[in-house]
């Protein structure tokens, strides 16, 4: 099967039509019910043997998956730096990160 028939097939068994399988809604339905691990492995196997187009594909849902499990270290702590920064700048004392 090629990925695309995989994430058809999964999407399905979830509940999902297949106009619902894109990235982000078969992403969010798999990390709401903690099932996120079969849509990893899908998408690791074939960014190693896919083909182009299903590495380019896997790549759209890594990136839906992490988002949706909350794996975006580099934009929390932006978030976290821009937060601090702007306190300063108002005059505001910066005691420490907010961990």
């Amino acid at each position: 099967m090629t990925l695309r028939q995989n994430l058809t097939a999964l999407a399905g068994r979830w509940g999902l039509a297949e106009g619902e399988a894109d990235p982000e809604t078969l992403a969010w339905r798999l990390a709401e019910q903690g099932e996120a691990a079969e849509l990893a492995q899908l998408l690791e196997e074939a960014a190693l043997t896919g083909s182009r187009e299903e590495r380019a594909l896997a790549r759209e849902y890594e990136a839906a998956l992490d988002e949706a499990l909350g794996l975006d270290p580099l934009g929390e702590w932006q978030d976290e730096a821009f937060c601090n920064c702007g306190e300063e700048a108002q005059g505001e004392v910066f005691d420490g990160w907010d961990f």
